[in-house]
């Protein structure tokens, strides 16, 4: 089955999804940004604190500190501009993995790269059931209803994702040595 990958998408298609994506990636970083900024500037915790808070205590914690800070609204919106940057970040990490893997001769390695390739659209999916949770969480009221079971919901989902897409970068790197060891013992330098 993940032989398919060796084919599919073609190669053209492969490149072309890959950098629109990356370019999708980009911009929705730089939308991010001031999200982000804002809570660092205010010295509260951020969004991937709350995502790994694990308990109800924590997360608590955290919204109740936007509230203070007026920061609760942003988050909620960057919680809802994060679901276009999973399919960002998901095209354009599996797009390199898979444009890395397919030149790699036929191995455990190219085996593993066709499976990481696929690990990015996992961690969508953890991430949007995470962010499910979290957008739970900012809409309850009062804050003291925020359950442990909220938080280690988004927070196992977070984990998984944060997993998946470092493995995947692993990866892709270890590729791109592996392809430049073999070009320079070809010759091809």
């Amino acid at each position: 089955m993940l032989e398919g990958l060796q084919t599919f998408p073609t190669p053209r298609n492969l490149k072309i999804t890959t950098i629109v994506f990356f370019v999708a990636f980009l911009v929705l970083t730089f939308v991010m940004k001031p999200y982000t900024d804002a809570t660092a500037a205010a010295g509260v915790p951020g969004v991937v604190d709350l995502e790994l808070a694990f308990t109800g205590a924590r997360a608590r914690e955290i919204v109740n500190l936007w509230g203070f800070t007026g920061l609760k609204e942003g988050q909620f919106d960057l919680n809802l501009i994060d679901f276009a940057y999973m399919p960002a970040y998901a095209f354009f990490i599996g797009g390199t993995v898979l444009l890395t893997t397919r030149p790699l001769p036929s191995g455990r390695q190219k085996q593993f790269g066709f499976s990481a390739a696929l690990m990015p659209f996992g961690a969508w999916l953890s991430d949007a059931i995470e962010n499910f949770n979290i957008n739970d969480m900012l809409t309850t009221e009062p804050v003291r209803n925020i359950t442990d079971t909220m938080a280690l919901s988004a927070s196992i989902a977070a984990t998984i994702k944060f997993t998946l897409l470092a493995i995947a970068i692993v990866v892709f790197a270890a590729n791109c040595i592996r392809l430049l060891v073999i070009k320079r013992r070809t010759g091809n330098a």
